[in-house]
């Protein structure tokens, strides 16, 4: 294969991830005018966002198959399913619609997600996937950098109905241009048996990150849903909610150059614990309740989430390379427990406890990851 055409598969992967991270980060700012269209409380947001992270319970399945039978296949179907979901939210006139259409996008997001870097492990040599990650990560924080502004200036011109019609216009042609890309399928003994699944969910390592990833997913599920909530009780526009997340955003783009510039002199495993800590100076002051408080220390907070966000894949994808698939997809499954018991329970808990119970358990998830992952890196 020439270089021009790796550059070009590598190309459409990241417009890929970038196109999902749109997709799901577009949602946290727009709650108020979403709920506002549906007639519901603002603070009922997430019970919109249901179906989308129930979706991630199924994610496993996807990752079983593509190291089956094939990465770019399984990835292709994926995608086609994020279309349809796009298609479907376009035309929800009601709550249920637009509660399956959500399930249909995040069905194909943890779909794309998990088996871009698996793909990505088995296109290139392992020594790049330091690399490689920074700029999935950057493609990701660039989505999450610009959705908020255009998604909500596309709302506030025309309606987000009209935003999904152009989501879904985009993804039909990412959706066609994943068939140029090359198969990376394996022998037929690398071929992922039933045993082998059996085996790898034994493995103490894999048991004790998925730990980790329970305990570190919580953060981010809790503070991205209902920082809106928040600011949009203090008084808040929704354009200015947008702004804010934007400016959040620039923490995730960080995060990018931190991986790419430190990656080879600490390794991905001392960045990823060094983004916990710096996740944790973040939170802390956002029990003053302060909005002018919390929007700028919301930057730090994005800078550490972020970082372990785009190590934890690359990490292990190269660990275990033959089950990348399976692995990353089973990382996925305990982010969407996560986000489905939030997203159910988590306004209950908010109206209960306000925005400061939620911080407080934000930092119980990330003291307790940053404690349980001393002891998992110790065995990596």
């Amino acid at each position: 294969m020439t270089l021009l055409n790796k550059k070009i598969t590598i190309g459409i992967l990241l417009i890929l991830q970038f196109m999902a991270s749109v997709t799901m980060s577009m949602v946290f700012s727009l709650a108020p005018s979403i709920t506002s269209f549906y007639d519901l409380p603002s603070s009922n947001a997430t019970f919109l966002n249901l179906g989308f992270v129930a979706a991630g319970l199924l994610s496993p399945i996807f990752g079983y198959l593509a190291d089956k039978r094939g990465t770019k296949s399984i990835l292709i179907g994926g995608t086609f399913i994020f279309v349809l979901g796009h298609l479907l939210a376009a035309f929800s006139s009601t709550v249920l619609m637009y509660f399956s259409a959500r399930f249909l996008v995040g069905l194909g997001y943890f779909a794309i997600l998990g088996l871009i870097v698996s793909y990505l492990s088995k296109f290139l040599d392992h020594k790049h996937m330091g690399n490689t990650s920074a700029f999935l990560k950057l493609s990701f924080a660039l989505g999450v950098f610009v959705s908020p502004i255009l998604a909500s200036s596309i709302v506030e011109a025309t309606s987000f109905q009209f935003l999904y019609l152009c989501l879904f216009g985009l993804s039909v042609v990412l959706w066609l241009a994943l068939f140029m890309i090359p198969h990376v399928s394996s022998s037929h003994q690398d071929h992922l048996t039933l045993i082998d699944l059996k085996l790898l969910l034994k493995d103490k390592t894999v048991r004790r990150f998925l730990g980790v990833s329970l305990a570190t997913g919580l953060p981010g599920v809790i503070f991205f849903n209902f920082l809106s909530v928040f600011l949009s009780e203090k008084g808040y526009s929704q354009i200015e909610i947008s702004s804010i997340y934007s400016m959040i955003g620039l923490g995730s783009i960080a995060s990018a150059f931190v991986i790419f510039f430190l990656n080879k002199r600490f390794g991905m495993t001392k960045l990823f614990q060094g983004g916990l800590y710096v996740a944790l100076v973040g939170l802390i002051p956002m029990v003053s309740l302060n909005p002018l408080i919390i929007i700028p220390v919301s930057v730090v907070f994005s800078l550490g989430y972020d970082t372990i966000v785009g190590l934890i894949n690359p990490m292990l994808a190269v660990r275990y390379s033959r089950q990348s698939g399976t692995v990353i997809m089973l990382m996925s499954l305990t982010g969407a427990v996560y986000g489905l018991l939030v997203n159910g329970f988590g306004p209950l808990f908010y109206q209960s406890f306000g925005f400061l119970g939620m911080i407080l358990l934000c930092l119980f998830g990330t003291f307790v990851g940053t404690l349980f992952l001393h002891s998992t890196l110790n065995e990596v």
